[in-house]
């Protein structure tokens, strides 16, 4: 648990007429980097390292845990599903950049140079990206394929 608020529960995802949706207990064996093996729920990835997607989940109780697994959906809108262990409820968000703050004055800073250089008519536009993959941040690559 993280923290706990009061009277706020965070929606589960539900279909356009409004039936919830639970994630399919079908598990998976998934092997990380490091040789290591873990059930995780099929299409989905251990919240962690690599695959960290900053991602809350507020329970009927109003206690903030972090999601244990999430599956990154990239699409012309990026969005991250998110599941917590024991709770049979399937829960998603937008994704976005999570940004990173000058120590100072607490918001991000980008200049025109810096916001030309994701379009793609500029001339080095596959080294950014290539960048960005190899930094493993499906925040901020989500963010960009949005640009």
């Amino acid at each position: 648990m993280v923290a706990t608020v009061e009277g706020v529960q965070m929606p589960h995802i539900t279909t356009m007429t409004g039936e919830t949706l639970y994630h399919h207990n079908i598990w998976t064996t998934q092997t990380t980097a490091d040789g290591n093996c873990y059930k995780v729920p099929k299409d989905f990835h251990r919240n962690t390292s690599q695959d960290y997607v900053p991602f809350i989940i507020i329970d009927k109780e109003g206690e903030l845990h972090h999601a244990n697994y999430i599956q990154v959906i990239m699409h012309h809108d990026p969005l991250v599903l998110a599941i917590r262990k024991g709770d049979p409820h399937l829960y998603g968000s937008a994704l976005h950049a999570t940004p990173y703050y000058d120590r100072e004055e607490y918001h991000p800073h980008y200049n025109c140079w810096s916001l030309a250089t994701l379009e793609r008519c500029y001339q080095n536009y596959h080294k950014v990206n290539a960048a960005i993959t190899e930094l493993r941040d499906w925040t901020l690559t989500a963010e960009v394929a949005c640009f």
